[in-house]
């Protein structure tokens, strides 16, 4: 065997070995289920299954990355790590207007993680490494882009919002109507975000002598087998979150908008700082502020024909407060995106935004 291609399954092997060690969990968080194990004990086994799982998306993403640029490797890992989350909102769509609450608290969740606590510790974790003096830079273009739309995402979370608060806002079906009618225009002004995005900025530039070391039928496997199980498990927390919630003293709208969240987005997690770290900030940035995007103008939107399609429709209506968040996100992701460079004293302040924010959800519907 040719020498180069021997240094080159081992440098795979020795990559991917530890995720294998924790995709042990994977196969026990499934049994605990069938032995119908307590939820709470199911929800955690399922939740952590989830990191090990995120982490082999992240290496796939990162790696076809390198293939592709950080453009669309950001794409790709946003669309695959919001299919989990796409995923567990539909599941529990469709256990009916009980869990609305759920969907919409892990949309604004969503939002926020990404775009506040992802965002946030990949400026700390690529701005503190050594012989960076705390700076990262990236491509400002297609950065601001993506800011412009989630502004836009914003006026369609408030309209309805403000509408519901007057007297027409009481009857219910003039809602849905609204709600139909801003997912249409949001949903079609994503798909003209991405056009724009791809004609103008391509799939991005590679700012990284690194090479790949897995090929691209090889990441595309492993992608893929990753997302199976990464939706395998957010089935299992779907179903024990509210138990599981209840066992914790948590109120299901906190469960939804803090806990789920980051479990559901945790292939984001892992990669964007991971690639920060590396100094691929193209693709952090590309992956949280994508993810943040395609939630609110996509999946968002395509929740809202679902749940018309299941019988039991789902209004746009989102409560003050988060309407007001997701607006202070979207704010400041565009300030940080203007000159095209992040600080890790900009993370630090992402970081604390979500934290006061995380503390207001809690004491606001904690019982």
């Amino acid at each position: 065997m040719p020498t180069n291609l021997r240094r080159r399954r081992k440098g795979v092997a020795r990559r991917i070995s530890p995720l294998y060690c924790g995709l042990v969990l994977v196969p026990v968080a499934g049994t605990a289920e069938l032995l119908r194990a307590p939820s709470l004990a199911v929800f955690i086994l399922a939740g952590l299954a989830l990191v090990p799982v995120a982490g082999l998306i992240g290496e796939s993403t990162e790696q076809l990355a390198l293939w592709t640029g950080p453009r669309l490797g950001g794409l790709l890992n946003a669309t695959f790590g919001n299919a989990a989350e796409l995923i567990l909102s539909v599941l529990a769509l469709s256990q009916g207007p009980r869990l609305f609450p759920l969907v919409k608290a892990s949309i604004t969740g969503s939002i926020l993680g990404n775009s506040l606590l992802v965002l946030g510790m990949a400026c700390v974790a690529g701005g503190l490494k050594p012989g960076r003096r705390g700076r990262l830079a990236f491509d400002a273009g297609p950065a601001s882009a993506e800011s412009a739309q989630m502004l836009l995402a914003v006026l369609g979370l408030l309209i309805p919002a403000l509408f519901a608060l007057t007297p027409e806002g009481k009857d219910h079906w003039v809602l849905e109507e609204i709600s139909i009618g801003v997912a249409v225009v949001l949903i079609l002004s994503y798909v003209a975000g991405l056009v724009f995005s791809f004609r103008v900025h391509g799939a991005g530039a590679h700012h990284t002598d690194e090479r790949p070391r897995w090929s691209k039928k090889t990441s595309v496997t492993y992608l893929l087998l990753a997302t199976l199980l990464a939706v395998w498990m957010s089935h299992l927390v779907v179903a024990t979150v509210e138990a599981a919630g209840h066992s914790l003293g948590l109120t299901t709208f906190f469960v939804g908008i803090i806990i789920v969240p980051i479990i559901g987005n945790a292939a984001e997690h892992v990669t964007a700082v991971t690639a920060a770290a590396r100094g691929h900030m193209d693709l952090a940035m590309g992956i949280t502020v994508s993810s943040s995007t395609q939630i609110a103008l996509l999946v968002a939107p395509l929740l809202v024909f679902l749940s018309l399609a299941m019988g039991s429709p789902m209004n746009y209506v989102f409560s003050a407060l988060e309407v007001v968040s997701v607006a202070f996100a979207a704010g400041i992701v565009a300030y940080i995106s203007m000159d095209g460079e992040a600080t890790w004293l900009e993370g630090i302040q992402l970081l604390a935004t979500y934290v006061i924010l995380a503390v207001a959800f809690f004491f606001i519907h904690v019982r």
